[in-house]
């Protein structure tokens, strides 16, 4: 099952060149609807890599509570939960002390006294200097709850945003999942400096991952190694960290602004825990021999 997993993963990496459309990042109440006052049914999130920003109002008693839920894949975690905004909407001014908590699962129940211990974490909230990380407060379960590890892990997990003053509160949060991937260093600089590969996604069965290549040269020929391991090695002046290759290196052009993009999906089959390391190499009459080299990054399959 593993080889032929692998197998199909790296069909899809040889011959997947597309350009796919932007994925849809978080929830804009004056864009996308208001968001669920319903414990028992949250307004579903879809979460991708990186930022996923929640813009919205709530005030008592019109609409005292939003609550939203989503699932973090296999592979991946909440590292961050950043206030970006809360303020007193009529008078633009700072907003009244709130409460907002996280509980496990896809429903969750109303912050009372009676409930203060159903949730993960909770604490209150107000206009603390923005941008500030709201998530270790919800860790420590400062306003009730059971405490959490940090980064929060894999799993459904509820989310309540609470305002019981007579005010208009607008809020903006941005959720940062972290995704499969890191990155492990190692570029060789070109005649752009040192070429960047980007990899983000889940490597969890039928997710989308991108490996996104830029500040290379231009209309370059470009070799993409691959790996399911690394032990360094010497090339061109630099260092090879996917080392032994599991397949000759994927062949492809950069664009004219020194640029590949490669979008694949996991397959199914890949065992958790397997690593998957990739490096691109670049044609570049600038680089020490020639060649310049991007960092290497390491995918764990969820």
């Amino acid at each position: 099952m593993r080889r032929t997993a692998l197998q199909a993963l790296l069909v899809l990496v040889s011959v997947v060149f597309v350009t796919l459309p932007a994925l849809a990042q978080g929830h804009d109440e004056a864009v996308d609807g208001d968001l669920s006052g319903n414990p028992a049914a949250p307004t579903p999130l879809a979460v991708v890599p990186g930022s996923n920003v929640v813009k919205g109002t709530v005030v008592d008693p019109a609409d005292t509570r939003d609550y939203l839920t989503f699932t973090i894949p296999a592979g991946g975690s909440l590292s961050a939960l950043i206030l970006l905004e809360y303020i007193d909407i009529p008078s633009g001014d700072n907003g009244d002390i709130g409460y907002h908590a996280i509980d496990a699962g896809p429903t969750s129940v109303i912050p009372s006294t009676g409930t203060m211990n159903a949730f993960l974490g909770g604490s209150h909230t107000a206009s603390f200097p923005a941008p500030w990380d709201l998530l270790p407060a919800l860790s420590l379960a400062q306003s009730n709850g059971t405490g959490f590890s940090l980064p929060l892990g894999p799993g459904t997990y509820t989310y309540v945003m609470q305002q019981t003053a007579d005010e208009t509160i607008g809020y903006t949060y941005d959720f940062i999942i972290d995704d499969s991937w890191t990155d492990e260093g190692c570029a060789l600089s070109g005649v752009a400096g040192d070429p960047l590969l980007d990899a983000t996604g889940f490597l969890v069965s039928g997710e989308l991952n991108t490996l996104s290549l830029s500040q290379a040269a231009p209309n370059a020929l470009t070799g993409l190694f691959v790996a399911l391991s690394s032990t360094p090695v010497a090339f061109k002046g630099g260092t090879l960290k996917p080392f032994p290759f599991l397949i000759e290196p994927v062949s492809l052009p950069t664009n004219a602004a020194g640029a590949v993009t490669l979008p694949f999906i996991t397959p199914a089959g890949l065992p958790p825990g397997t690593e998957l390391w990739m490096q691109w190499a670049i044609q570049d009459g600038a680089a020490v021999k020639n060649v310049a080299l991007s960092n290497a990054v390491k995918g764990t399959a969820g």
